[in-house]
């Protein structure tokens, strides 16, 4: 959903839909193609209100916010040999791209004088790349493997050079992470009862794991790829596991502390393939789940029950 939450973007197989949004109503305007394969994710730029996809095909594709008009996309991104899992922008000033492949690498591109170029290549995953996430700072780039056992961490040096700063350990399989503060991230695993809370040290000048944070159900294996998202604007962070969506409150406190509690559960009941997302201020949930075959919206609902912790907000 773009910033003026009028225009909607799905992928469709290799196709690239495009709906307008008003009133509650979702009117179907075209359908672009650029890639060979599934688009497997999307994301878009706030400034100048581009939209890029990643596909099977090992490609990226940045398109025009004049997509109604223009059908043409801008560029085509090649360079990693796998399908595109997630990709990140540098927040506010969006001058470069990070993508995580199956092809086990996160690749960075870098815009100069309006053009886009692969400037760096990590290789540390020793498989899939399926989450990453970027804090506000611009300084601190995170991922985690679907098949590994690591978080790896990224700083930016200089200018838009970005080095290894630390690899951990997790003993547990990667599903998706999000950072909550510049200093603060949540780590999802791949199965357990359980989120990570991660913070930095600045003693020691790393991150380690402050505590555990309970969830309802157990998390269940992750059988299509649904990024942990955190809403700034709202503090929730929107996860999914199992047949399930939570939306979880995480209120921070500090850089390096925060609170939190289950706001709602959501139950997609026989749809092992579930896709979504929320827009950027955090006020419409969309989803689509192979059961339903149907793309649904849920406005978010601000409820000021302070003895109902456990309230439906979607």
């Amino acid at each position: 959903m773009n910033q003026n939450k009028e225009l909607l973007f799905f992928g469709s197989g290799e196709h690239l839909k495009v709906f307008y949004f008003k009133n509650n109503t979702m009117k179907f305007i075209q359908r672009l193609l650029g890639h060979q394969t599934l688009i497997t994710v999307l994301n878009f730029f706030v400034k100048n209100k581009n939209v890029i996809s990643g596909s099977e095909d090992s490609s990226l594709i940045l398109w025009p916010a004049s997509l109604i008009s223009n059908r043409k996309f801008i560029i085509k991104l090649k360079g990693h040999k796998s399908i595109i899992n997630c990709i990140v922008l540098t927040p506010k000033v969006e001058d470069q791209i990070f993508s995580g492949s199956d092809d086990n690498t996160i690749k960075i591109w870098s815009q100069s004088s309006q053009k886009w170029c692969r400037t760096q290549t990590f290789n540390q995953h020793h498989q899939s790349v399926q989450s990453m996430s970027i804090n506000n700072e611009r300084n601190k780039l995170i991922s985690c493997s679907s098949q590994s056992q690591n978080i790896l961490i990224m700083e930016r040096s200089n200018g838009l050079h970005w080095q290894i700063a630390q690899q951990m350990k997790t003993y547990q399989e990667g599903a998706s992470l999000a950072f909550i503060t510049n200093n603060m991230f949540v780590y999802q695993p791949l199965l357990g009862t359980h989120l990570l809370l991660y913070t930095f040290n600045n003693k020691q000048h790393k991150f380690t794991q402050q505590r555990a944070i309970p969830i309802q159900k157990d998390i269940s294996s992750c059988s299509s790829p649904y990024p942990a998202i955190y809403s700034e604007k709202k503090n929730i962070l929107v996860f999914k596991h199992g047949d399930y969506i939570d939306v979880l409150r995480i209120r921070p406190i500090s850089e390096i502390d925060c609170e939190c509690y289950l706001l709602q559960t959501i139950q997609f009941e026989n749809a092992p393939w579930m896709f979504g997302t929320i827009n950027d201020s955090g006020d419409f949930l969309i989803t689509w789940d192979s059961n339903s075959e149907k793309i649904q919206i849920r406005k978010y609902t601000e409820l000021r029950r302070k003895w109902n912790k456990n309230s439906s907000i979607f």
